[in-house]
């Protein structure tokens, strides 16, 4: 098995999610999850694995349950015969105050986005989509503070209808539906 990333960023307030991409799979069970604990790695979930593929395969989880602070996790890939092979250590930071919320909403307008980043200088994407998903515009690109930012969404030039406001940032992403009245 050749991997070729892992990747671990949080989701919300209690969440991780977990990708990971590997080139090729042989003999490949599977993929184990584990969070370390007290110095110990422990289990915390199990993903069937392709046994054998010559093509690139993409995998994702989604870990729930998670209390606030740093995480550390690593990937362990476990052929048929039970040899493993363990990926580096990832280390996430869940906030439990990372409450993002438009406001109102349904809007007319103006509507407000507010999000809680947890480091500073972060880079964040946020986009508009309309209710396919598909990307309409570009609302912010660029770096925030740690902390609650608060950003005015002008809605004046888009007709009415639900849209989505997605935000992407290394520790950060979220899909959150808006009604333009």
């Amino acid at each position: 098995m050749e991997l070729v990333t892992f990747t671990a960023r949080s989701q919300g307030a209690d969440a991780v999610l977990f990708e990971w991409t590997t080139a090729t799979e042989r003999q490949n069970a599977g993929f184990e999850i584990e969070q370390l604990v007290e110095q110990q790695w422990q289990s915390v979930a199990w993903i069937a694995g392709r046994g054998d593929s010559e093509v690139t395969v993409n995998y994702r989880h989604l870990l729930r349950g998670l209390s606030a602070g740093t995480h550390t996790f690593r990937l362990q890939q476990e052929d048929y015969d039970g040899s493993r092979t363990a990926s580096e250590a990832v280390s996430v930071r869940i906030n439990a105050e990372t409450g993002t919320v438009i406001a109102p909403n349904p809007a007319a307008a103006e509507a407000v986005l507010t999000l809680t980043l947890p480091t500073d200088d972060e880079r964040v994407t946020i986009t508009l989509l309309d209710g396919f998903g598909r990307q309409l515009r570009v609302l912010h690109s660029g770096a925030f503070a740690a902390g609650t930012q608060a950003l005015p969404l002008d809605l004046s030039n888009t007709p009415s209808g639900l849209y989505y406001v997605r935000i992407r940032s290394r520790t950060l992403s979220s899909v959150l539906p808006l009604q333009r009245l």
